[in-house]
């Protein structure tokens, strides 16, 4: 699953400073990313196609930092 996230990110030039995941259960894992400064709109483009992939349950937040 990471490697995918990393691909779609990498499609629209969004940077990853970190990528973490937490646990797994319940054939679920949390998974947590940090990226570099980026560009609102490709990070928005990415995220959508990430909602898109067969392996994500949901997306329960986002947090940008100025």
């Amino acid at each position: 699953m990471i490697g995918h996230l990393g691909t779609s990110f990498g499609k629209y030039d969004v940077s990853l400073e970190s990528v973490v995941q937490i646990g797994f259960r319940d054939q679920l894992a949390e998974i947590v990313v940090v990226t570099h400064d980026v560009q609102e709109g490709n990070f928005r483009k990415a995220l959508e196609e990430i909602k898109n992939l067969d392996a994500i349950d949901s997306i329960p937040s986002i947090l940008r930092v100025l």
